[in-house]
């Protein structure tokens, strides 16, 4: 198959017959061509995973559209979806951009564009996941603040326009630049209640298994050392508790290791441990870890140590404590989650090494009666 841009300019044409189809590979060249030569933007190029269509009259092409991965920091979408910067995180794959968009010149005509849009809504959900394997919720894009791109066709085919940009973009070398030129933002939900599903703080199990875990770099990423700093600053009261004579760790330092543990997503308290041994210095300093007088390095608590301090706290004041910080210093989006453990004493050594069971459960199950 090849492109073959539509030419009739004066003649009338019934926009009910106008179709869409993904081009083929061997499609490429010519889909860029075209868009080199009337686009604005001058280049077809997208990042990731990406769709190409041609929206068709017959045999002969009046649009091109493409969609790609959405971006990554936008602050107006991610107000008007709802959800903090760790389900952005994991829930970013939910969201497509409409990168590019073209009327070739000899078809514009009332509601094409509209027509053309959502036509591409219609589809774009089940083509993303037949190629990709992923879902696709929600729709992006962006348009200029001038009068001729001010995005009528976008409104008109059921997207809404949730904010500007600040005028920054993109370069090669992964950075944000100032450029002066905002952009509008648009979205569309591809179904009922898109938003809400993105924001809720578990998804639906339709949903669950596409979401990303959080990585242990992100989470390193998101526990710099002023959040570390303050996170201590939260668990010091529970360095009133007593502690046995010449212990070197603070109780806070060892219930911020348990928390670092969980947020990066380990399962027990051992990984939390060799988690938080990753940490760099500066992070280590903030929790207030022990500092090796003969190489003057902070050390993280083994997990006996750790297990110790839990024995001893509140699990209660540490879980109020820990939720009042989470949805100050990140923006929430937590479960509440009751937890319980045991030490089996004949698995004990002289070093209380041994096996320690641990048990969580949801408040929300809990209260709902499942099991």
């Amino acid at each position: 198959m090849s492109i073959q841009p539509y030419a009739k300019r004066k003649t009338s044409l019934r926009l009910n017959n106008v179709r869409i189809r993904l081009i083929d590979q061997s499609e490429n060249e010519e889909w860029n061509a075209l868009l080199e030569k009337h686009h604005y933007l001058s280049n077809g190029n997208m990042v990731g995973p990406q769709l190409r269509y041609v929206a068709e009259i017959g045999d002969k092409t009046a649009g091109l559209i493409g969609c790609s991965n959405a971006s990554y920091h936008l602050a107006a979408r991610d107000n008007w979806i709802g959800w903090n910067d760790v389900q952005r995180d994991r829930r970013l794959g939910f969201v497509v951009q409409n990168s590019r968009f073209l009327i070739l010149p000899a078809a514009h005509r009332k509601n094409m564009a509209s027509k053309i849009l959502s036509l591409c809504a219609k589809r774009i959900g089940d083509d993303w996941e037949r190629l990709f394997h992923h879902p696709v919720l929600i729709l992006e894009t962006f348009t200029g603040l001038d009068k001729k791109r001010r995005g009528t066709g976008y409104l008109e085919a059921g997207w809404e326009r949730v904010g500007e940009t600040k005028g920054y973009t993109r370069d090669r070398r992964n950075f944000y630049t100032k450029s002066g030129i905002g952009k509008g933002v648009w979205c569309k939900e591809l179904c009922p209640n898109a938003r809400n599903i993105l924001s809720k703080i578990e998804l639906p199990g339709k949903y669950a298994e596409f979401e990303k875990k959080v990585t242990s770099d992100f989470a390193r990423r998101k526990l710099g050392a002023g959040t570390l700093y303050s996170l201590r600053e939260v668990l010091r009261t529970f360095d009133e508790l007593p502690r046995k004579s010449g212990q070197r760790y603070l109780t806070s330092s060892c219930l911020a290791v348990l928390f670092c543990g969980i947020f990066a997503g380990c399962k027990g308290v051992r990984e939390c441990c060799d988690f938080v041994s990753s940490f760099s210095q500066p992070q280590l300093r903030s929790l207030r870890m022990w500092r090796d007088p003969a190489t003057k390095r902070y050390k993280v608590p083994s997990y006996v140590t750790v297990w110790r301090a839990i024995a001893r706290t509140d699990p209660m004041e540490f879980e109020r404590r820990i939720l009042s910080w989470f949805n100050k210093e990140m923006g929430g989006g937590v479960r509440l989650v009751h937890i319980d453990g045991k030490s089996l004493r004949a698995t004990m050594d002289e070093k209380q090494n041994g096996l320690h069971v641990v048990s969580a459960a949801s408040f929300d199950d809990f209260f709902c009666g499942k099991p």
